[in-house]
């Protein structure tokens, strides 16, 4: 649901929140609801001010039941950029608990609500560090990762932990129902957690072409980009080759035998044009031979 802008971002709210919103509303917890909600977009705020700061597009800003999770319209993010975005949430939310600490004892707050706003942005900050595809932890570590595994290998195996999370929380809520307690809270994060993952891994088909188009772009303005070798047999399929394609890095592929013995070479833009002309399934002993006029050994 279309909530408004925030500094001329959209911002979408799912219908599950708002309904957990409204529940805690009608059971006459308005303060708790309006600490809840502040607590959020304080988090989302956090990565709004330090995407634009370096200068990125958010294309959308959607608030979930976890959290939120704000759209970058490049995203394929520079290492340093992607873990600078991702860790300015989590530092907001210990920032305002560091300062609900120091208002404790002070009297000018109901200790109940200063321990609800307490314990809101820690559950907030601890659960968005967990390494897992959409939280801000899972981006830290893809950040991490990507340098060794490329970002579409990393992307995929976060949010692979991202699903596990999710299913992890749905359990929690089964076994609390079991022993006749009701964790409603963990079954609509599990819910959302799941899709949000799925939405991450849905998105590397266009990370993807928009890589390639930023290399061109930063080629054409810095007259170079770094050079990033890669060794695989000729069995290998060019979908899974490009998982370990890297942002910032022109690719030079060595194709080897059985034997490890070399059958030639590629680069990044042979590797493009046969994934766009022929699919993910052709395999870079076909294009080898299919470009140089031999065939691979088998």
């Amino acid at each position: 649901m279309p909530l408004g802008r925030l500094f001329g971002v959209p911002v979408v709210v799912s219908w599950p929140f708002l309904g957990l919103l409204a529940l805690g509303a009608g059971f006459g917890l308005w303060p708790q609801v309006l600490i809840l909600a502040g607590t959020l977009l304080s988090h989302e705020l956090a990565h709004l001010i330090v995407a634009r700061a370096f200068g990125l597009e958010i294309s959308r800003l959607e608030l979930l039941p976890f959290g939120g999770v704000a759209w970058v319209e490049q995203p394929e993010l520079d290492p340093h950029l992607e873990t600078s975005v991702a860790m300015a949430g989590p530092l907001s939310n210990f920032l305002l608990l560091a300062c609900g600490v120091l208002a404790i004892g002070t009297g000018l707050f109901r200790p109940d609500l200063l321990n609800f706003f307490l314990e809101a942005n820690l559950m907030m900050a601890v659960f968005n560090l967990l390494p897992a595809l959409p939280l801000d932890g899972g981006r830290i570590y893809r950040a991490y990762l990507g340098r060794r595994w490329g970002y579409q290998r990393s992307t995929r195996r976060l949010a692979s932990l991202g699903r596990v999370l999710a299913l992890s929380l749905l359990l929690l809520g089964v076994v609390g129902a079991f022993f006749g307690r009701i964790y409603l809270a963990a079954v609509v994060m599990a819910s959302f957690l799941y899709f949000a993952a799925r939405k991450e891994e849905a998105r590397l088909g266009y990370s993807f072409w928009s890589g390639i188009l930023r290399k061109k772009e930063l080629l054409r303005q810095q007259g170079a980009v770094p050079v990033h070798s890669l060794v695989v047999g000729d069995g290998t399929r060019l979908g899974e080759l490009t998982r370990h394609f890297m942002a910032r890095r022109y690719h030079l592929i060595t194709v080897t035998g059985e034997d490890l013995q070399v059958l030639g070479t590629l680069d990044e833009s042979q590797v493009v044009q046969a994934l766009g002309e022929d699919g993910p399934d052709l395999t870079v002993g076909e294009l080898l031979s299919r470009g140089t006029g031999r065939s691979p050994r088998r």
